[in-house]
């Protein structure tokens, strides 16, 4: 994908009137692990601003990402997604549906 794409995704993350419609905004990095227990717990920490502590199961981690973005109009990227495993997206899909008008964005790499 080219450079200008990236930075223009990075350019409308950041601006203001985003920044004013969505909250809260997560932007994160998936690469060839789409691991929907490393993906709920690297959503939480950034909502948090802090690293979870101990290590928690799928559906707790579940639970609270739901609580955290309840009734939330929030705006999440997921980049460099590799992943074609449908039932994987519609699983992390599933967990997201709890925001108000929430958007889901994804950059998808295709070999």
């Amino acid at each position: 994908m080219p450079k200008s794409f990236q930075s223009s995704q990075y350019l409308v993350f950041n601006d203001q009137r985003v920044t004013d419609h969505f909250h809260p905004k997560i932007w994160i990095c998936v690469s060839d692990d789409f691991d929907q227990k490393r993906l709920i717990k690297a959503i939480v920490e950034s909502i948090e601003g802090r690293p979870l502590l101990g290590n928690m199961d799928l559906a707790p981690l579940q639970k609270k990402l739901q609580e955290l973005l309840n009734g939330k109009r929030y705006l999440l990227v997921l980049d460099d997604v590799w992943n074609e495993d449908q039932q994987k997206w519609a699983n992390l899909r599933a967990v997201l549906k709890v925001g108000a008008s929430g958007a889901f964005c994804s950059n998808y790499y295709s070999s």
